[in-house]
């Protein structure tokens, strides 16, 4: 069994050289990896000078993560394509847990779990919360989503799907919404663990929030059959999100230490999946304006496509 992993890039020189780092410092190498990288500042000339035994395809205008996987994917010369980001450190066993659950399970994909570094603040682990149903220390489960960080699937059944759509944000949501359809859940394996460089910055935090709601809408827009489609038609719903999000898979201690972030963060995620909504379209249609707070927040948090994820 060969394992290629493809790592979408897109401006992340801050963290790029972990990344690798940790890829190349696997128990059970990787067959090959390879790194899709759209990015306008120094990580393609990082990878090329500091990591030669990484393959780099490199694409001048920005493309989205999706895109990025389909392209790396299609480019692989393994059976299994294992994906990661490059703000992700893999911890060493990551790949050979991989490996371990396709040969003893007839599983379709493997998914993993998402952690963070030692002494990280309670806002970077907040950050995380979009993967709180894979923490550390999950128990092995068949599930119909995994997080986009951490997922691997083998390249025969990845290609027959298409790969994933091209979408600001979502994809991974929409790839196993399809590969659920038509080849079942992927296994969840616990030991293949990835650590998510988080942001710390909590004006940050609201940003991606904002976006992340932004994007949630966007998809959904473009396919209702998603999970989470109500909350696009009934927007009142919107800022329950994080908390729905979050309240699936996190200890009571850690909701205990972290909840008012998590409050916070509503505001920004409801806005955005808002301004995303078709309820939203329909109202500029008529020639109606939203409201003064949404245009703050529109104007101070941005859109979601001006971070690639």
């Amino acid at each position: 069994m060969k394992i290629s992993v493809v790592v979408p890039s897109y401006n992340g020189n801050s963290t790029i050289r972990r990344c690798l780092t940790s890829l190349l410092a696997q128990q059970r190498p990787a067959d090959e990896i390879i790194v899709v990288d759209s990015s306008d500042d120094e990580t393609p000339a990082i990878i090329e000078n500091e990591f030669p035994q990484v393959r780099l395809i490199r694409r001048q205008q920005r493309i989205f993560c999706g895109e990025a996987r389909n392209i790396g994917a299609a480019e692989a010369n393994g059976d299994i394509i294992a994906i990661t980001d490059t703000d992700c450190i893999a911890l060493p066993g990551w790949l050979q847990a991989i490996e371990r659950a396709y040969d003893r399970y007839d599983c379709p994909a493997v998914v993993g779990t998402v952690g963070g570094p030692e002494g990280e603040t309670w806002v970077a682990k907040m950050d995380r919360i979009q993967f709180s149903e894979f923490l550390p220390n999950s128990p092995r489960r068949w599930t119909p989503i995994g997080p986009g960080c951490n997922f691997s699937v083998k390249r025969h059944i990845y290609l027959d799907l298409g790969g994933c759509p091209d979408l600001p944000r979502s994809q991974d949501v929409a790839f196993f919404a399809k590969l659920n359809a038509q080849y079942g859940p992927a296994l969840l394996a616990p030991k293949a663990t990835v650590l998510h460089i988080s942001t710390d910055d909590i004006a940050q935090l609201w940003r991606r929030y904002y976006q992340a709601g932004h994007g949630f809408a966007y998809a959904r827009s473009h396919d209702p059959s998603l999970a989470g489609s109500l909350a696009v038609r009934y927007t009142w719903l919107a800022p329950l999100l994080p908390i729905v999000k979050g309240s699936r898979g996190m200890t009571a201690g850690y909701w205990a230490r972290s909840w008012p972030i998590s409050l916070l963060s509503c505001g920004p995620c409801g806005y955005g999946l808002r301004a995303c909504s078709p309820a939203s379209a329909r109202s500029e249609q008529q020639g109606k304006q939203p409201n003064d707070l949404h245009l703050v927040l529109r104007d101070v948090l941005g859109t979601y496509d001006e971070r690639f994820e």
